[in-house]
């Protein structure tokens, strides 16, 4: 019997290639099965410190006119719990993401606010926007927000200041992060520097080159 399934395959060479192709898929689509793996949902306790934000939240700053400025969460999504597997050979691997966003706009183009990122294994990667001050790269950490590669477009130099314990703007913060861009890239009357307080997000941001800082109410 197997001299005769020989002979056929040797006599028919089309069908003996369709018939490799077929066992070679199967057992491809057999090991692609057997290698899925469960991803766990998005969690990461100091992205949730640093951005505590919530669906349909308010943030209102102000400025020294008087002057407000409103920003609305309107999306706060984290990954759930998925499965994962491998296909054509490649082994299966796990990744989570974050997403905020406000339901403001600028010209119907941008988010007035957004931040979002992966964790992909163990490294980190988010980027905040708020109107035209942008970071990439940004990681919480145990020492505050730091950067992991190139900062932002514009290739300009952020400077990072974390502080413990310390007031500002009559209210004490355990853990406060300062973020400062060069100004010799900020174009006129754009954001210049950023200030994150810990369980509150961001609390004030300062324009340049009028010097105009916005606290959050």
């Amino acid at each position: 019997m197997k001299k005769r399934v020989t002979r056929y395959f040797q006599h028919h060479p089309v069908i003996s290639s369709i018939a490799a192709a077929f066992i070679f898929g199967f057992l491809q689509l057999s090991f692609s099965y057997c290698s899925k793996i469960n991803c766990p949902a998005f969690a990461d306790t100091k992205f949730d410190e640093w951005f505590p934000y919530k669906t349909d939240q308010r943030i209102i700053f102000s400025n020294g006119l008087l002057e407000k400025d409103t920003i609305t969460i309107a999306t706060v999504f984290k990954s759930p719990a998925s499965t994962s597997s491998g296909g054509y050979g490649s082994s299966p691997y796990c990744s989570a993401s974050a997403n905020i966003n406000s339901k403001e706009t600028l010209n119907g183009q941008q988010y007035k606010f957004s931040l979002y990122g992966d964790v992909f294994e163990s490294a980190k990667n988010f980027q905040l926007s708020l109107y035209d001050f942008r970071i990439y790269n940004l990681q919480p950490s145990d020492s505050g927000l730091v950067v992991n590669g190139p900062n932002n477009p514009n290739n300009s130099t952020l400077k990072f200041e974390y502080l413990l314990s310390t007031n500002f703007n009559n209210k004490f913060y355990s853990k406060l992060e300062i973020i400062t861009a060069d100004t010799s890239q900020v174009k006129s009357n754009r954001i210049y520097k950023v200030w994150l307080g810990i369980k509150e997000g961001i609390i004030a941001y300062e324009e340049y080159p009028s010097l105009t800082r916005w606290n959050k109410q």
